[in-house]
């Protein structure tokens, strides 16, 4: 597997940015690239800094969405999720688009991103290191009083979800080993969450990474 960039966009093949929504993500991710990085969790000033930076980005991201086009309608994003039937966690509220085949996606960012430097770093690693069903930035909405990013996948049909064995022999020839749970890691990444609703194994038996937790080490 590649290394991860140490500049993710600016050392991104050509391939997997257009996966991740081409000049879009580029240029939105280079908007947040400008501000200083997120602080490790680690004390209350810390998070207030993180929470402060959140703020100063989504600002700035909302001046260039709605300056290109990319604040799209989050009252039509509610409408379509609620009418099927409000699927989703705590991070994404999800629907899915007929006409395109694919699955939208509405991310809070606070839930588990310091900051929308690294939800756009964390995409690009997705496409990077799980090729096979890649997520794509749309752009962004408002909801309940904060800016949401808007991510879209195709539809991933599996037979089943992936069991724990399948999913530890897959990621051991990807260089990673299982550190509890559904958490793996190798020498510069962790990759958590890949429980059953996030691996799914094809007809064919192919294992589908659709929604991990990717993040530096």
């Amino acid at each position: 597997m590649p290394p991860p960039p140490t500049d993710p966009v600016a050392t991104c093949p050509a391939a997997t940015l257009a996966h991740c929504g081409g000049e879009k993500f580029r240029a939105a991710a280079a908007i947040v690239g400008g501000f200083p990085a997120a602080v490790c969790p680690d004390s209350r000033a810390a998070a207030q800094h993180n929470a402060a930076l959140r703020i100063q980005e989504a600002a700035a991201l909302k001046v260039w969405a709605v300056e290109s086009g990319y604040l799209l309608d989050g009252a039509e994003f509610e409408r379509r999720w609620r009418e099927q039937g409000e699927m989703g966690g705590s991070e994404n509220c999800i629907y899915y688009d007929e006409a395109t085949g694919r699955v939208w996606k509405r991310n809070r960012i606070d839930v588990f991103h310091l900051s929308w430097r690294q939800f756009f770093d964390r995409l690009l690693l997705h496409s990077l290191y799980f090729p096979e069903a890649p997520l794509r930035f749309e752009g962004v909405v408002e909801h309940e009083g904060q800016l949401d990013g808007v991510l879209s996948q195709p539809d991933i049909v599996g037979s089943r979800g992936a069991w724990r064995s399948e999913t530890e022999a897959m990621m051991a020839t990807r260089g990673f080993s299982r550190r509890s749970g559904d958490d793996y890691q190798d020498e510069r990444l962790n990759i958590e969450d890949l429980h059953s609703g996030n691996v799914l194994v094809t007809a064919d038996g192919t294992l589908l990474v659709i929604d991990p937790v990717i993040y530096p080490r």
